[in-house]
């Protein structure tokens, strides 16, 4: 739900050898999308944004402290859902995939680059991690709910370590994410 914009990213900004393949080609057409103020992806909640407005909307008449969970994104991502007038309404936490691959194979660029390039064009935007593979997983009370972030090292062989992050927390009617 939470407003993926497409990150501008100069051609220069690719490694030289695969700066043609990556910034003329499957980058080309998304660019373009982004200079327009497009989503990242139409086929996703900020894609219709009428259907977000009026979910936000019940969210506000009927759910004083909505937490919006999703997944199949590929990346870790954690919004503050605000509706088109820009009041708070919700949050939302996205897990990444387990082993599908991430932004690597879409914008190659080294995973800091790729996150403050996204965190510049998404402001509601307050965590990404575009390129880890894990879970997530929360805490829920009446006070808050935290979530916490699991990443391994690998998927490729038997043997991984597991990171974890800080936790996001999110306190009952702020509808806002704060990193512990």
């Amino acid at each position: 739900m939470g407003r993926k914009h497409i990150p501008l990213v100069a051609n220069e900004e690719f490694a030289p050898e695969v700066r043609e393949a990556v910034a003329n080609s499957r980058y080309a057409l998304p660019r373009e999308r982004g200079q327009l103020g497009l989503p990242l992806n139409f086929d996703a909640e900020d894609g219709y944004p009428a259907n977000r407005e009026r979910l936000l909307q019940m969210f506000r008449e009927h759910a004083n402290n909505a937490v919006v969970l999703v997944g199949d994104t590929h990346s870790s991502w954690a919004f503050d859902l605000h509706d088109d007038d820009g009041d708070a309404i919700a949050v939302e936490f996205g897990t990444p995939s387990v082993s599908s691959p991430g932004f690597e194979s879409f914008m190659p660029l080294p995973e800091q680059q790729l996150v403050n390039a996204f965190m510049r064009a998404s402001p509601d935007m307050r965590y990404m991690r575009g390129l880890g593979r894990g879970w997530m997983e929360l805490d829920i009370t009446r006070e808050k709910v935290s979530n916490t972030y699991y990443y391994v090292s690998t998927v490729m062989e038997q043997a991984y370590a597991v990171e974890a992050i800080a936790p996001m927390d999110s306190f009952a009617g702020e509808h806002v994410t704060r990193q512990a």
